[in-house]
């Protein structure tokens, strides 16, 4: 009986020291250089304004610092048009900043955190002088097909 119990122990200290391996493993660095991202923006708050009920979707070219996002539909507000991206200190986690970086309320700021090398999902959050929004987004990289 006593065999039984300590394979038992041993299978399950393996498991979990596995499980700890596999979490802390470091997920492959994102390259936003290339080509176009997707992006998808829920507006959960945006109080004193009608939000928009529906997703918004749109584009974003990090190598040209541009974006392609119809922002009035989701938070009733237009953004200077600028991309910009920091890794913050956990690799797997993204600053993105969509407008005029330096700006205090020209800008709504994403943070996310790498799901794949091709897709980011997180928060973001626009403050303006009255008020702000706030919701969720996903980013992802299209799937280039080879013909």
């Amino acid at each position: 009986m006593s065999r039984v119990i300590l394979f038992a122990a041993t299978l399950g200290l393996a498991g979990i020291c596995l499980a700890c391996v596999t979490a802390n493993r470091p997920a492959p660095p994102v390259d936003f250089t290339p080509g176009s991202w997707r992006l998808r923006i829920d507006v959960d708050s945006a109080p004193t304004r009608m939000p928009a009920k529906e997703p918004t979707f749109g584009s974003i070219d990090f190598a040209a610092r541009r974006y392609s996002i119809d922002f009035w539909r989701a938070i009733n507000h237009r953004l200077p048009n600028g991309a910009s991206v920091a890794v913050l200190e956990d690799p797997r986690r993204y600053k993105i900043t969509l407008g005029d970086s330096t700006s205090f309320d020209e800008k709504i700021v994403m943070i996310g955190r790498a799901v794949t090398r091709d897709s980011i999902v997180g928060t973001w959050s626009e403050t303006i002088v009255c008020c702000s929004a706030s919701g969720r987004f996903s980013l992802w990289r299209p799937a280039t097909v080879n013909r």
